[in-house]
């Protein structure tokens, strides 16, 4: 834990974010060693897709649009980024989303990733998920919903779509997903 914490103590000294969010993967059927005091830690599950045995995603509201991010995109994904997580007011929170953007659209710009949202006729943002591309495998990146557009088919149309753009260009590499239990 503590060499993590000095990393992100440097790179961040001075920038007035005041609390540090960090992720730790471990292979295997591990359990998270114990934090230090005032630390939360978060267990998430690894799953790996087989996107051919998908279900049809479930048709969603004809107003919205399920498409590919466009270079002005990234502005409206950055507040579907803090309404889905709450940090309109924590600058910790943003500046860690800004930064989590900025590395998702670098790999996406980059040629290895996809990154796709549901947006109303507005262009706002409802839902996103991009797929990130390794070197031998690929995995889901912050599939969210807004809160008020949940349950409507958006984030398994946007999974849905993705898995089979996964399919047509990266078959060779497994696709991961990973979820809160």
């Amino acid at each position: 834990w503590d060499e993590p914490f000095r990393r992100w103590r440097d790179a961040h000294a001075g920038k007035g974010v005041p609390t540090a969010y960090l992720c730790f993967e471990q292979p295997g059927h591990q359990t998270c060693p114990d934090p230090p005091r005032g630390v939360v830690a978060y267990t998430l599950s690894v799953m790996q897709l087989d996107p051919g045995a998908l279900a049809p995603s479930r048709s969603h509201p004809p107003e919205i649009t399920l498409r590919p991010a466009e270079a002005g995109d990234w502005d409206a994904l950055d507040q579907l980024g803090r309404s889905v997580n709450g940090w309109e007011d924590d600058p910790s929170g943003r500046a860690c989303l800004r930064w989590a953007l900025g590395e998702r659209r670098r790999q996406v710009e980059q040629g290895r990733g996809t990154q796709w949202a549901a947006f109303d006729a507005e262009g706002t943002a409802l839902a996103a998920a991009a797929v990130i591309d390794g070197s031998s495998d690929s995995r889901f990146q912050d599939v969210q919903t807004h809160p008020m557009y949940r349950d409507r088919g958006l984030a398994t149309g946007l999974v849905s779509e993705l898995a089979r753009h996964h399919l047509d260009h990266r078959r060779d590499h497994p696709l991961w997903i990973v979820a809160e239990r």
